[in-house]
């Protein structure tokens, strides 16, 4: 997914056909592999059988990065190709993120806990890659308005976060929900893959959980 991204950004900034070829490449491949789950979840690769890796029985349990990533190949093979239905196909892929990926009260969130530190990223890169792919939407008046309910979305994050994902230094947890585990502020790398579900839910305070807010707050401004 991180090369459709490049080799389409290569092609739209040079002209070179061949950048474009691959992304094409790319793309086709990756609908074709299965990692795209009935549902509209992205599934983490693939196993020993070249067969998706995901459980059919728990279809909605995808890495938020997996899903991020893909909106934003999606939305500039779209811009270079005119190729609509990519964008429907990444308009469904988001729609099923933030209803089935998220907390009871509606906050992004891992299936299996925050996890190590490459995870606590994770949430960040689906913000990054949904306001990527309103930046495409909304350069389509007929498509503008479906960016509005995304929007609303980042916005109740954002007021999660602020409002109980923050210390006093202003250093925002893993976990959006929060709380925020108390000091010291940075807490061992061990007390960071917790479970979503309460009690043990509070939030560590670290060097990835401030790149993922950052990412949200930037998406805030940016849809």
């Amino acid at each position: 997914n991180n090369n459709s991204n490049n080799n389409k950004n290569s092609s739209r900034d040079t002209g070179e056909s061949g950048y474009l070829h691959m992304a094409q490449s790319l793309a086709d491949w990756f609908l074709r592999s299965g990692m795209l789950n009935s549902k509209g979840m992205v599934d983490d690769g693939l196993n020993s059988t070249c067969q998706s890796n995901g459980d059919p029985t728990q279809p909605y349990q995808g890495y938020t990065y997996n899903q991020g990533v893909i909106l934003g190949g999606l939305a500039g093979l779209a811009e270079v190709t005119q190729n609509s239905s990519l964008l429907d196909l990444a308009i469904w892929i988001a729609n099923t993120t933030i209803t089935h990926r998220v907390t009871a009260e509606g906050i992004l969130a891992e299936a299996h806990g925050v996890g190590g530190r490459d995870g606590q990223l994770f949430k960040g890169i689906f913000m990054r890659y949904l306001r990527r792919l309103c930046h495409t939407l909304r350069s389509l008046p007929y498509r503008a308005g479906v960016c509005d309910s995304f929007n609303s979305f980042v916005q109740h994050n954002i007021q999660a976060v602020l409002a109980h994902d923050q210390n006093q230094q202003q250093q925002y947890g893993a976990y959006w929900p929060g709380p925020v585990l108390p000091p010291p502020s940075i807490a061992p790398w061990s007390a960071c893959g917790i479970s979503n579900n309460p009690p043990n839910s509070s939030s560590c305070v670290g060097p990835t959980p401030q790149t993922s807010a950052l990412d949200l707050l930037n998406a805030g401004k940016g849809l």
